[in-house]
């Protein structure tokens, strides 16, 4: 699904579909079937109906793709007015739709002597001339002739040279545009975490040639690997890095990565600079994350004591990075599936692909682009395009709230103002409602005290006024405090409510007043 917010919005950057007034959805491969359906959101606003009326989509080519907020059309012949204009569309092909083993059996085989066949992806089959000094058309009569021996042994010859030349030279220029020296100095006169500097081949031989994928998202790519010399699972990121200034600051995200040092944060391993993009090598941990156990109903049901624990945990890591890291970063992509799980269930805070170091003297980041995942995302930090450490907080609000209720920070598939569980969290403890929205079990394990000092605590990190949120620290003291209380309880009496069906429950006592939410 791709979102798209306001059309009004002036943050929108020429040639950018980033999803304000314009989004884009890539197309899976190996379907024989596409359809797009444009939703509307009423919680979007636009009362006038502009957006809905002007609103269509398309099949078209991402990287020939324009989009231009101009609204002076004839400036811009390649404003994208209407829906004729022409986009192109890049398709795939291939001959009838029987595998080549069944093809071949067949009296209209297309392909010619001295040539094979090769299964297609989406279904049927293609054919190319056999290696080693052939060519031609392999679909015309009389095929793909063989070139004579010698030459195409030099030919080929020189050409490995040459290639093992260019490799070296081209691994050489990535390392030095990487920022590769730069690095090691610094890292030689810091000190901090030891790191290792791999070769890309170490990394090809670990992951099988990055063949096994675990992660993607919009920040990179995740691979699974086993370094050779240790036997070590690790977890290889390959970011995305698109201009010089985002290259500066993946580097400094990378220094200050070996100068994290902290139990509930995945460590990194090591780096790689030999290719295009720098990759990251970290711990691997195995037993997914928070999102996966939350919403997975296949995965066993996590107590409210482990809930409190992974919180516990999380919120610590948050804390380090906000006040006790070298330099405070702002992690800007706090979500549960950002939060992963060990053996163990300890919490590891993990994908610092958007982090942010804050500089001296400042409170936050001004961005221009709104970035970060929907259902999380602080609301003071949409109307100001200014992320700071409280907008972490409210992320991690989120979080928990999703820890509560089992239920997803979006779901479309709610009555409209109901969609966004921050929204509804806060609706139901303002109405003393707390009890029905959490999940099925929860009033088992704690008192009803307890549950509403844990609602009122996520209620204090939604708020949406940035400065009346506690910091990460004041959070995790909190939870810390939670979890003794609700151990120290061992358990939940039943004294608080009467149990009058399989489904219901009724609150007899005590009664609890509503909290107010603004100033």
């Amino acid at each position: 699904m791709a979102y798209c917010s306001d059309f009004e919005s002036k943050n929108t950057v020429r040639d950018a579909c980033s999803g304000d007034g314009c989004c884009q959805s890539a197309i899976p491969r190996d379907i024989k079937y596409y359809r797009t359906r444009a939703v509307w959101n009423a919680n979007d606003g636009d009362p006038s109906g502009l957006i809905r009326d002007c609103t269509y989509a398309f099949v078209g080519e991402q990287d020939t793709f324009r989009y231009n907020r101009s609204m002076n059309y004839s400036s811009d012949p390649t404003f994208i007015k209407r829906v004729e204009d022409n986009i192109p569309v890049v398709l795939d092909w291939a001959i009838s739709n029987l595998s080549c083993a069944e093809a071949s059996a067949t009296t209209g085989y297309a392909c010619q002597s001295n040539s094979i066949c090769v299964d297609a992806f989406s279904g049927g089959y293609r054919c190319q001339c056999k290696e080693g000094g052939y060519e031609g058309n392999p679909y015309l009569s009389p095929g793909c002739r063989g070139m004579g021996l010698a030459l195409p042994t030099i030919v080929i010859v020189l050409l490995i040279l040459c290639f093992i030349a260019l490799k070296r030279r081209l691994k050489e220029k990535y390392y030095q545009e990487n920022g590769g020296a730069i690095l090691k100095d610094i890292l030689k006169s810091k000190g901090g975490v030891s790191v290792n500097n791999f070769r890309v081949e170490e990394l090809k031989e670990a992951t099988n040639n990055f063949s096994k994928v675990i992660g993607k998202g919009g920040h990179g790519t995740v691979y699974m690997g086993t370094l050779k010399e240790t036997g070590q699972p690790v977890a290889i990121k390959e970011s995305k890095i698109v201009d010089e200034k985002e290259r500066e600051d993946f580097l400094n995200e990378m220094v200050i990565l070996t100068q994290i040092n902290h139990t509930n944060v995945v460590q990194l391993i090591g780096f790689c600079l030999e290719t295009k993009v720098p990759l990251l090598v970290y711990e691997f941990i195995p037993n997914e994350n928070l999102y996966h156990h939350i919403h997975n109903t296949n995965t066993e049901r996590l107590s409210l004591d482990a809930r409190l624990k992974i919180a516990y945990e999380s919120a610590g890591a948050l804390a380090y990075l906000h006040t006790d890291a070298r330099l405070p970063i702002i992690h800007r992509d706090v979500k549960s599936a950002n939060i992963l799980l060990d053996e163990s269930f300890t919490a590891k805070v993990a994908d610092f692909g958007a982090s942010r170091l804050v500089p001296l003297g400042h409170a936050g980041i001004n961005n221009k682009l709104i970035e970060g995942t929907l259902g999380y995302l602080d609301p003071e930090y949409f109307r100001t395009a200014i992320f700071t450490d409280k907008s972490d907080v409210y992320s991690f609000g989120v979080v928990l709230a999703e820890l509560l209720t089992g239920q997803q920070p979006i779901n479309l598939k709610r009555r409209p103002g109901e969609q966004n569980l921050a929204i509804n969290f806060l609706k139901a403890v303002k109405n003393d409602n707390f009890v029905g929205i959490l999940e099925e079990g929860m009033v088992t394990e704690a008192t009803l005290e307890q549950l509403k000092t844990i609602c009122d605590l996520v209620c204090k990190c939604l708020n949406p006024v940035s400065e009346d949120r506690p910091s990460m620290k004041e959070v995790m003291m909190e939870l810390d405090n939670l979890r003794k209380w609700v151990k120290q309880t061992n358990g939940f009496s039943g004294q608080n409510y009467i149990e009058t069906s399989s489904d219901k429950v009724e609150i007899m006592e005590p009664t609890f007043h509503s909290i107010i939410l603004s100033k």
